[in-house]
C-alpha cells in the first residue's frame, strides 16, 4: 500500500513536506511554506493526502509570526475531520515511522 503523507511543522512560518510511505520511503517531493489559512486548506486540496502529521507545540508566544500555532493546527484537524483522515501529532525533534497498516480513517476523537 502506497499512502501520501503531509507532514506540517505549524506557526507562523508554516512549512510542508510531502512524500509517501510503502515498503520504502521515497525522498521527499515537495516541501512549500504556507502564508494563511487559505493556501494551507487549498494546498490540501489539491494534493489529497491519506496521511496528516503535525508537530504538536507547547503555547508560548514569538513576536512576529503570521500564523498562530493554534489556527493552524486546527485548520488541519477541521480538514482532516471533514476528509475522514485522523491526523497524527506528533512532539517536536521526535522521529516516528507510520505503519501503512495501523492507519485510522474516519476515527475523530
Amino acid at each position: 500500500m502506497r499512502l501520501k503523507v503531509i507532514a506540517f511543522d505549524p506557526g507562523g512560518t508554516t512549512g510542508s513536506a510531502v512524500g509517501y510511505v510503502d515498503d520504502a520511503i521515497d525522498p521527499v517531493a515537495q516541501c512549500v511554506n504556507l502564508k494563511n489559512i487559505g493556501e494551507l486548506l487549498d494546498f490540501l486540496d489539491l494534493e489529497e493526502p491519506e496521511v496528516i502529521v503535525y508537530e504538536s507545540f507547547t503555547p508560548r508566544p514569538i513576536p512576529g509570526l503570521r500564523m498562530d500555532a493554534p489556527e493552524v493546527i486546527g485548520a488541519i484537524k477541521g480538514w482532516c475531520y471533514r476528509h475522514s483522515i485522523h491526523p497524527i501529532p506528533q512532539s517536536p525533534g521526535v522521529r516516528h515511522s507510520i505503519d501503512p497498516g495501523n492507519i485510522v480513517r474516519g476515527s475523530h476523537k
